[in-house]
C-alpha cells in the first residue's frame, strides 16, 4: 500500500500565488492545458518556486489570442524552463513546437528541451504554438516564490557598464576552480609501462 510523508510529497495541485503567475496570464481551457503539481515557500516552508503542467493535442494554439501569451519578464534568481516530448519511440521529438524569446532573441524549438535563464535575464513571450502529442511542462527557480520583475528601458550603455562589472567576478571564479580531470582517468605513468 502506498504511504508517503505530507512534509516532504506535494501530490495535488495546491492553490496559491502562483496562479497570477505571467505565464499564464489567461487560462488555458482544461481540454488545452493542465497545470499539475506546484510548489513555493507558501505551499512547502522553505521550499524554491517549481511548476509542472500538461499541454494537450489540438488545434487551439491557433486560436489563441496573442495577448494570452506570457510577456517579456525576469527574475532575480536563474530559472530553468523545459517542455519535454512524450514519444517514447522519440523521446527528444518534442511533439509541437514553443517559441521562447531569450535577451531578446526568438528561440523555436521542436526538440524536448530545458533552458537555462540566468537571474536578471529577460525571457519571453512564450508562445505555445503546436501541439501534436501531450507535452510535459516543468519550471524551477530557486527563489522562495514567482517573482517578476518587468522590464526596465535601461539604456545600452548602462548595460555595457553593467557587464563590465560582472566579467572580473567570472574571470576570478575560473581562476580558483580547480582544473577538470580528464575522462576516462589515465593511469600515472610509471617506469614499468614507459614506451621505449
Amino acid at each position: 500500500m502506498a504511504k508517503w510523508d505530507k512534509k516532504y510529497f506535494i501530490t495535488d495541485l495546491v492553490q496559491s500565488p502562483m496562479e497570477a503567475a505571467p505565464w499564464n496570464p489567461v487560462p488555458y481551457a482544461d481540454s488545452e492545458a493542465m497545470r499539475l503539481i506546484a510548489m513555493d515557500s507558501s505551499i512547502m516552508k522553505g521550499a524554491f518556486y517549481m511548476e509542472t503542467a500538461w499541454f494537450w493535442p489540438g488545434k487551439w494554439p491557433d486560436k489563441r489570442d496573442p495577448k494570452s501569451n506570457t510577456q517579456e519578464h525576469s527574475h532575480p534568481f536563474d530559472e530553468a524552463v523545459a517542455f519535454i516530448g512524450t514519444n517514447p519511440q522519440d523521446p527528444y521529438d518534442l511533439g509541437g513546437e514553443v517559441e521562447l524569446w531569450v535577451d531578446g532573441k526568438k528561440n523555436v524549438l521542436n526538440k524536448s528541451f530545458v533552458a537555462f535563464i540566468p537571474a536578471g535575464t529577460k525571457h519571453c513571450p512564450l508562445i505555445i504554438s503546436k501541439v501534436d502529442k501531450p507535452i510535459f511542462h516543468f519550471t524551477a527557480g530557486m527563489g522562495k516564490d514567482y517573482d517578476v520583475k518587468p522590464p526596465t528601458a535601461e539604456k545600452p550603455a548602462a548595460q555595457a557598464k553593467n557587464r563590465r562589472r560582472q566579467r572580473p567576478r567570472s574571470r576570478q571564479r575560473l581562476k580558483n576552480q580547480q582544473p577538470l580531470k580528464s575522462w576516462p582517468l589515465r593511469r600515472p605513468r610509471n617506469k614499468s609501462n614507459r614506451l621505449s
